[in-house]
C-alpha cells in the first residue's frame, strides 16, 4: 500500500508539472490571484457533480495546480463541450482539462502534453453476433453527438 502511495504521489506531481507548463502564469490569468478553469461536469472519472459538488480526478489536479501556483480555483460549469471550447476561445476561462486532441481543436486551443489516455469501445448486447465494428455499418449507434469519437466511428463506419 505504501509503494502504491508513493507510486501516485510521484504521478501526481509529474503530471501537474506538464499541466502547469500548459496553464497560464499568475500574472496572465483573467482574474488576478484565481486561476478559472472551464468544465463540462458529467464526466466521470475526470470530473463530475456529486452531492451538488465538483469531483473527479481533473478537479483534484486543477486545484493543485492552482495550489503550486499560489493561486485560488474558480470552476466554470459548461453544458456541452462546444460552450467550453467557445468560454476558451473567448476567454471568459483560462484553462480546460481533459479534452481530447484532434486536427480542428488544435488550430485554436493549446494543449499539454497528453495525462490521460482514454479508448473508444463499443458495447453490444451480449447476444449479439457482432464482434467486429465493421460489422456495425448500416446499425444506429448512441454516441456523444461532436465527440472526437463519434467522428472517429462516423469515419469508419463511412468507408
Amino acid at each position: 500500500m505504501k509503494r502504491h502511495s508513493i507510486g501516485i504521489i510521484i504521478l501526481l506531481f509529474l503530471l501537474s508539472i506538464s499541466i502547469i507548463s500548459g496553464c497560464i502564469s499568475s500574472q496572465n490569468t483573467m482574474k488576478r490571484g484565481t486561476l478559472t478553469v472551464g468544465v463540462c461536469a458529467q464526466y466521470p472519472p475526470t470530473i463530475y457533480e456529486e452531492n451538488g459538488n465538483l469531483a473527479g480526478f481533473d478537479f483534484d489536479l486543477m486545484n493543485e495546480i492552482a495550489k503550486r501556483m499560489n493561486l485560488n480555483t474558480d470552476f466554470k460549469i459548461y453544458n456541452s463541450k462546444s460552450e467550453l471550447f467557445d468560454a476558451l476561445e473567448k476567454n471568459e476561462v483560462d484553462c480546460i482539462g481533459s479534452r481530447t486532441v484532434n486536427y480542428e481543436r488544435r488550430k485554436f486551443v493549446d494543449f499539454t502534453r497528453v495525462y490521460y489516455y482514454d479508448s473508444v469501445r463499443v458495447a453490444v448486447p451480449e447476444s449479439s453476433s457482432v464482434t467486429m465494428l465493421k460489422e456495425l455499418k448500416g446499425k444506429n449507434l448512441g454516441v456523444i453527438e461532436g465527440s472526437v469519437s463519434s467522428e472517429l466511428v462516423e469515419s469508419y463506419l463511412t468507408i
